[in-house]
């Protein structure tokens, strides 16, 4: 995996973190591409790469959770280094 494919991924977690705090529910794949200004198809790889570590959990073809999270950011996610703000 290359250093630049490791940090989108830690930039679409961080994305889904702060966007289900501020909407109290998860984001979207349209919603997170939209953040981050990225192709949805490559939001959905990432979040499949995010679930092969565990650290997103489908629960339906829609909806997913964040693991270790209850509508909180999980500690070692840092919002201000890895998500651009729009």
């Amino acid at each position: 995996m290359s250093r630049r494919y490791g940090k989108r991924k830690e930039d679409v977690f961080a994305a889904i973190c702060l966007l289900a705090e501020e909407s109290s529910t998860p984001p979207t794949q349209a919603q997170i591409a939209a953040h981050l200004n990225m192709a949805q198809q490559y939001v959905s790889q990432l979040m499949q790469d995010l679930e092969s570590e565990g650290r997103i959990r489908w629960l339906s073809r829609y909806t997913y959770t964040v693991v270790e999270s209850t509508w909180e950011a999980p500690p070692h996610v840092k919002f201000h280094s890895s998500v651009p703000s729009h």
